[in-house]
């Protein structure tokens, strides 16, 4: 039901999904590094999301990049999901296959920013959905390679793997980490010669990954493409005032995944009763799959198998899946609760493996014919609840809309202006919906000793954008819906044209305003 909803409104989807200027800023910022000066420095935010922005700059060149840009990440997602619904089909059947996708499918405003955008996580999530594959579909005939093969298929993984681990340390905690742990828990466990050969393929491929990631990163900071400094934060263990703002960072966040984000919303409201509904379930969910994870930890505590034979390989490859998403599942959270988050409604981000991984585990709720029932039931009304929220906010912007975006190019442009800023959740947007024919660059107000003007924003740029251009006009754009950025710095001067378009207003000048502005680094 929700997946037919959702591709009815497809094309909304996506026109809602790039109002927000953290998903327009990857294919911004790859389009416009392309035409940036020799020696510009590009910074991708708190996320250093190398292997994405590798593959925008490498398409920008084709026909119809555009639209390749606003599918891959959508395509890559659904090929992810697809390739998770073979290893539970293979181990469990297609019913509790059909329920798992089912449930992960029905994804909140923050789940499909997560796994539709270039710079969120959906990405790290395929690469981990990639090496579960490994271990439970490909895991015999690897174990059954040649000494030479088997380094031969290591070495390709891991320089697969290493795309990701280049810039995110949440892949590792995702999938590096329960990739290692499940294939040597499956050794110990199974102490086969089959298992202690697959342990080893994963113990190289991830060495590999992490060596070719840390390579890959060192090689283009050395080109001047680098995340904020604000990434550092998450290596950092929280302090303890900080575990307690965690735990409800933890609660708001991973409910949003789902739309299940309840907490401060009105009780009568239908939009406030189903999305309690659904963020309900999804705790219920969490705390089910944690005491189902600590019951089959102790049953199989311990336990061995003398042979992986035949009969004991669909046991052994359920195994394996067990431990890889426990392990997804138990370091995800514990990750995000021991670190130093950036605080921001998005910070659901950081979690999406971890919401991915409790979804994978419902196999270990369908044990007999009495919660297959109630599971089935729970799934039916959670997409029943992702149906109705989606017709209801369908992923809210207070970002100017198309049309809004295009009385703002042809005024512009009208004047001879092609270079304009404004607040950051806005001139990222603007500058995809013009199609790149303005560019619109962030801008922040300055600290209080110097409130009179607007500083540059480090955070999220190409070094060049602050540089001031000769003989070129320029304009402000004020969204009165972002008041950070309130009104023109009385140091611009006079503009010599202004328009109230919609909510906007705009003020063209005759000289590129980046002379005036305060060169601010964060």
């Amino acid at each position: 039901m929700f997946a037919l909803d959702l591709v009815g409104n497809f094309g909304t989807v996506l026109t809602q999904l790039y109002r927000n200027s953290d998903t327009a800023a990857a294919p911004v910022l790859a389009q416009l590094y392309a035409h940036a000066p020799a020696g510009s420095t590009v910074t991708l935010g708190s996320h250093a999301y190398y292997e994405e922005f590798l593959v925008l700059l490498l398409t920008r060149g084709l026909p119809l990049h555009r639209q390749l840009w606003l599918l891959g990440p959508i395509l890559m997602s659904l090929a992810g999901l697809c390739l998770l619904a073979s290893c539970v089909r293979r181990l469990y059947g297609w019913w509790v296959a059909a329920i798992v996708i089912s449930v992960l499918i029905c994804l909140g405003d923050l789940g499909m920013v997560s796994a539709f955008s270039w710079d969120a996580r959906g990405n790290a999530v395929v690469h981990t959905v990639v090496l579960l594959a490994a271990l439970v579909l490909g895991g015999r005939r690897i174990s059954s390679l040649s000494p030479g093969g088997l380094t031969v298929a290591a070495i390709a993984l891991g320089l697969f793997s290493a795309l990701p681990a280049s810039g995110d340390v949440l892949f590792i905690v995702w999938g590096l980490m329960p990739f290692t742990f499940a294939a040597l828990a499956g050794a110990y466990r199974s102490r086969d010669r089959a298992s202690r050969r697959l342990a080893g393929f994963a113990v190289g491929t991830t060495v590999v990954a992490l060596i070719g990631g840390a390579l890959l990163a060192a090689v283009l900071r050395g080109d001047g493409i680098e995340a904020s400094a604000a990434q550092a934060s998450y290596l950092v263990f929280a302090t303890p005032a900080q575990l307690a703002k965690n735990l409800g960072s933890f609660l708001e966040g991973f409910t949003s995944l789902a739309g299940g984000d309840f907490f401060g919303q009105g009780i009568r409201s239908r939009l406030g009763a189903v999305t309690f509904l659904t963020g309900s379930l999804v705790l219920v969910a969490l705390g089910a799959q944690l005491l189902a994870i600590k019951r089959r930890v102790l049953l199989v505590a311990g336990a061995r198998m003398s042979q992986a034979g035949a009969a004991g390989e669909p046991a052994h490859a359920r195994f394996l899946y067990f431990a890889f998403w426990s392990a997804t599942l138990i370091l995800g959270l514990g990750a995000y609760l021991l670190a130093s988050p950036l605080e921001t409604p998005a910070s659901g981000r950081y979690l999406f493996g971890p919401y991915v991984a409790l979804g994978a585990l419902l196999p270990l709720l369908l044990t007999g014919s009495r919660s297959r029932a109630l599971v089935t039931v729970a799934a039916s009304l959670f997409a029943i609840c992702a149906s109705y929220r989606l017709h209801l906010e369908l992923l809210p912007s207070r970002a100017p809309g198309p049309a809004t975006a295009q009385a703002v190019e042809r005024y512009v442009l009208s004047l001879g202006a092609t270079k304009g800023y404004s607040e950051y959740w806005v001139s990222t947007a603007l500058t995809w919906e013009m199609n790149f024919h303005a560019e619109v660059v962030p801008v922040w107000p300055c600290p209080a000793a110097t409130s009179n003007a607007l500083c540059s924003l480090k955070e999220v740029d190409i070094s060049s954008w602050y540089r001031p251009r000769p003989h070129v006009r320029s304009f402000l754009i004020i969204d009165p819906n972002y008041p950070d950025v309130a009104g023109p710095s009385a140091g611009f001067g006079k503009p010599i044209a202004s328009k109230s378009i919609d909510n906007l207003h705009v003020y063209v000048y005759p000289y590129d305003i980046a002379a005036r502005l305060v060169q601010r680094y964060f």
